[in-house]
């Protein structure tokens, strides 16, 4: 169920910071231990129940001699922004050519965050 992914105007930037920040962390390919804390999954073996059905929401490839499924951060960046932008454009009308909604009030920051580090736990940098 590999979900289209698409950059258009209204999640550039937001999908530009969060490229910038898992590229910085990882480098441009996210090995399955990242993405499973990254795309929200409760474990590993939830991941891997995804991986089965087909479930994960981003396109997935293997490399040739490495355990594990991969993903562009890229690609990672564009459905968390997707889906970040649902949520906060839902009740407002989608932006026309690129014109942000005077409605939209919230921050594209994101907070510096060391994922694999703490126990699972997403925790703000110091």
């Amino acid at each position: 169920m590999h979900t289209e992914i698409a950059i258009d105007c209204a999640i550039d930037d937001l999908a530009s910071e969060l490229n910038d920040k898992l590229f910085g962390q990882f480098g441009p390919v996210l090995p399955s231990r990242a993405l499973v804390k990254v795309l929200g999954y409760p474990s590993a073996a939830a991941f891997r129940q995804a991986v089965t059905r087909d479930t994960v929401p981003v396109p997935l490839f293997s490399i040739p001699n490495r355990r594990g499924r991969f993903a562009l951060a890229r690609d990672v960046a564009i459905w968390l922004s997707q889906r970040r932008r649902s949520v906060t454009e839902r009740d407002s009308a989608p932006p026309m050519g690129c014109v942000e909604s005077p409605k939209s009030t919230a921050s594209t920051s994101i907070p510096e965050i060391d994922i694999l580090n703490h126990g699972g736990r997403a925790m703000k940098n110091s």
